[in-house]
């Protein structure tokens, strides 16, 4: 029995696994760019349709596959796609705070429970933290704009850090007065249960801008 991809007779298993080997080399993603070859989105799909269900690209690698086909054409093949998939995606950092705002006074209410607070307090303190973060963000991303030294850059990022949290720290200490040992645990549970969400409300934005492109 003879399986015929893109006009070829396929007569054997080795003939097989070498196309579906071709297939894949020419759509790979080097340096930000797709190698795209002789084939297009149609071709790929062709032979995707035709091979047994058992060698076909699982969900993922197609959707992924089909999605830079999508963005070469639309962006050009010289263009760099990974830079404008990262500028797509910072653009959209702020919403993401913005959204993780209510919830990191939701943290506060849970972790300082005891204080007697109402939420809309929480939520006062929460505005109040996110934009000093704002501001220690965006002076530490106009520095590293300025100088163009990579030494410099891990520098201040680092610097930026340490102020974030020392910030936070004498921040929690006034509004939630605790010992400095209880405060430094509960900041470090508030940290952690913070940066977990920003993760997941990022990985989500991930792929939205991903399918947006």
């Amino acid at each position: 029995m003879k399986l015929q991809v893109n006009h070829k007779n396929i007569d054997s298993v080795e003939s097989l696994e070498s196309l579906i080997d071709s297939v894949r080399q020419n759509s790979i993603i080097k340096n930000g760019n797709l190698t795209l070859n002789e084939n297009n989105i149609q071709s790929y799909d062709s032979v995707q349709h035709q091979l047994p269900d058992s060698l076909k690209d699982d969900f993922i690698t197609r959707f992924m596959v089909r999605k830079f086909y999508i963005i070469s054409d639309k962006y050009g093949t010289t263009g760099n796609i990974s830079e404008i998939f990262i500028e797509k995606f910072v653009h959209n950092i702020p919403k993401i705070f913005f959204i993780l705002l209510p919830f990191f006074a939701f943290l506060l209410l849970l972790i300082f429970r005891k204080q007697k607070y109402y939420y809309v307090d929480h939520i006062i303190f929460s505005l109040h933290f996110h934009v000093m973060l704002f501001m220690l963000l965006g002076i530490t991303a106009g520095l590293t704009y300025i100088i163009p030294y990579t030494l410099f850059h891990a520098l201040c990022n680092f610097l930026c850090i340490i102020g974030i949290g020392v910030y936070l720290f004498f921040s929690l200490k006034k509004v939630y007065p605790s010992g400095s040992v209880l405060l430094f645990f509960k900041q470090c549970i508030l940290t952690v249960s913070y940066f977990i969400a920003f993760f997941v409300v990022a990985s989500i934005y991930f792929i939205i801008t991903l399918c947006l492109m």
